[in-house]
């Protein structure tokens, strides 16, 4: 059987973190990250790639809509313990607000470089962390990502096709992927809906 394809729009930066080979029928489904630390690309990479950091995903989705694809899509990434045998996951380099508790305790500059660059002073003065929202152009590479895999896999994009994080049983991620409406950062009805209008361009 032919391995499946590399994402020919991500760079190729190979993890050690991940289990070779997966069940017949496998993958059945992506699982959605959110990445809940700072802004940078390159970093979060680098920690995915860290033998002892013990985690990695298939895909990571920057700020500016660059994606580095970490794993094979043959292979187990280790992204959400229980759905690795089934899953593709994808993370997106965003993060919630106020999930760094220590925020009032850093200082200006450190607050600065978990913030992007458009952050502006009320944000970094804040008392409360105000997280990375989910950029137009990360969510529209997102999307593109995403419809490629469902047609390399044959999927229609739908609920038990594309789940968040925070709905893996057991998890301890439980804003990771939320929506909007449950008080998260995701937008999901818009992103299926940019993933059907890329399967229908």
């Amino acid at each position: 059987m032919s391995r499946a394809p590399r994402y020919p729009e991500a760079v190729w930066q190979p993890s050690p973190n991940f289990n070779r080979g997966r069940e017949p029928g496998d993958p059945q489904w992506i699982t959605v990250h959110i990445t809940d630390g700072g802004p940078r690309l390159d970093r979060t990479v680098a920690h995915l790639c860290k033998p002892s950091s013990g985690v990695s995903a298939h895909f990571v989705i920057g700020r500016t809509g660059s994606i580095a694809q970490l794993v094979e899509l043959d292979d187990r990434a280790w992204h959400a313990k229980g759905w690795n045998s089934r899953s593709i996951g994808i993370e997106h380099v965003a993060r919630s607000p106020g999930e760094l508790k220590q925020w009032a305790t850093l200082g200006h500059v450190t607050r600065a470089e978990l913030l992007d660059d458009f952050a502006t002073a009320e944000q970094i003065n804040s008392s409360t962390d105000p997280g990375l929202p989910l950029t137009t152009k990360q969510l529209a590479a997102s999307a593109k990502l995403t419809a490629w895999l469902c047609r390399v896999y044959g999927w229609v994009p739908s609920e038990s096709r594309i789940k968040p994080h925070c709905n893996c049983p057991g998890t301890t991620h439980t804003d990771c992927g939320l929506a909007v409406e449950q008080g998260g950062i995701f937008p999901w009805p818009a992103y299926l809906s940019m993933i059907f209008a890329e399967l229908a361009g």
